[in-house]
């Protein structure tokens, strides 16, 4: 029973702070942090890609390769959109 308590205490003290914790700045903390994720999987998988394709060059893994770096850019390209969008958010938002 002293659990219960407890518990519930913590709670009615931690709610103002998840209240608070909602707004612009958090959101767009919250996409730059997504953005660098993003980024560094697209660089990844970029690169693991060329570097398939260079040491399978000529055998049936190039296409598998050429996906794989398709796949690279478009995540590249998807990022740019979403720096795209912070930016506007926190020009007009911020």
């Amino acid at each position: 029973m002293k659990k219960i308590y407890s518990l519930a205490t913590l709670g009615l003290y931690t709610i103002p702070l998840i209240a608070s914790a909602q707004s612009v700045t958090t959101f767009v903390g919250l996409l730059n942090i997504s953005i660098g994720i993003l980024l560094t999987a697209a660089s990844v998988i970029f690169l693991g890609g060329l570097t398939n394709y260079l040491f399978h060059l000529g055998s049936f893994h190039r296409d598998h390769a050429l996906e794989t770096m398709h796949m690279g850019v478009v995540i590249l390209v998807i990022t740019v959109f979403f720096v795209g969008f912070v930016h506007l958010v926190q020009t007009f938002f911020v």
